[in-house]
């Protein structure tokens, strides 16, 4: 109420990553934090729902007919969109999510900006809890991906309401002598559908547990950009007018079509990486039977 910023990095449900390493499956629980109100109050409400995308990052699956992984997408792990019209997310690469819930915005209030900063792909959905998550799924059709854009991280600012102002809090503080706020002053908060955004990867090792760079995959060895997100969105939150200026640069990017890039992708690999020798070995055939009837006589 006095100008506070805060960020919330909060799960729509809860899935228990190390039982679904140990056993191939898990269930996902609602997440009952007993916020619904005080989130709603301020404009939005993060959703009891897990969220998967076409748009999504890979892992190693090993499977009966071969020892080797086999890499295969795993939709519960969304990359994300950036915004490209705000500070925060611009010039920013897609941001790896594991197991995060939507967001909407709710209500009509003059004294609150709400600006979209991640959302997922135009092949997304959501599926509510509680259900069983394994690593058996079937290939899902791309027509079920029926929910597209959906917010996973939303940027509030303004006046927010209290969510005591309808309470007297000098029944639970006597000792309490200060007027009680009806709203805040002008402020800013960050609600994000996650809260793995800003969780490390831990490798384990005989001098002890290890942990990689913010939104590193060991597997893959890609860096995402969840560090530079959160690093951003707290220099925002604290009013770095200085760093943040530095990000004003803005450079235009042109993304391939992500429904393109899956269907067509064995085509444009053949494409790349057969034609080109085709060209080759009929160049040298043709060079080589020009030479004998050149010089043949």
């Amino acid at each position: 109420m006095r100008g506070g910023k805060v960020m919330w990095l909060i799960d729509g449900a809860n899935v228990n990553i190390d039982s679904l390493n140990a056993t191939s499956m898990t269930f996902a629980l609602a997440s009952e934090l007993n916020l619904e109100d005080q989130m709603f109050m301020y404009g939005v409400r993060i959703n009891q729902t897990v969220v998967q995308d076409f748009y999504a990052h890979t892992i190693p699956l090993t499977t009966d007919n071969s020892p080797q992984p086999v890499w295969a997408r795993w939709f519960y792990y969304p990359l994300v969109t950036p915004s490209p019209n705000h500070v925060i997310t611009r010039n920013l690469i897609p941001v790896w999510l594991r197991y995060a819930g939507d967001i909407d915005t709710v209500g009509y209030n003059r004294d609150i900006r709400k600006t979209v900063l991640l959302q997922t792909s135009e092949l997304s959905r959501t599926k509510s809890p509680p259900f069983m998550i394994t690593f058996n799924e079937n290939m899902p059709d791309p027509q079920q991906f029926n929910k597209p854009y959906r917010i996973t991280a939303v940027l509030l600012e303004g006046q927010f309401p209290s969510v005591f102002r309808t309470r007297n809090a000098r029944n639970l503080f006597p000792w309490l002598q200060e007027r009680q706020a009806e709203k805040s002053v002008d402020t800013k908060m960050l609600v994000v559908a996650s809260g793995n955004i800003a969780s490390n990867d831990v490798r384990y090792t005989q001098r002890g547990p290890e942990p990689f760079p913010l939104g590193y995959d060991r597997w893959t060895r890609e860096t995402f950009g969840n560090k530079d997100f959160l690093v951003n969105a707290l220099n925002y939150l604290t009013d770095d007018a200085g760093l943040m200026n530095l990000r004003n640069r803005e450079f235009k990017l042109r993304l391939l079509d992500k429904q393109k890039v899956v269907h067509e992708q064995v085509k444009w690999q053949m494409i790349n990486l057969v034609l080109p020798m085709l060209l080759l070995i009929a160049g040298g055939w043709t060079y080589n039977r020009w030479r004998r009837y050149k010089y043949g006589s």
